[in-house]
């Protein structure tokens, strides 16, 4: 679960610089 933390971060900024 604690992996999958940091990739929903990532996920949320890529969408955002996209």
């Amino acid at each position: 679960m604690k992996q999958v933390m940091p990739l929903t971060y990532v996920y949320t900024h890529t969408k955002s610089t996209l």
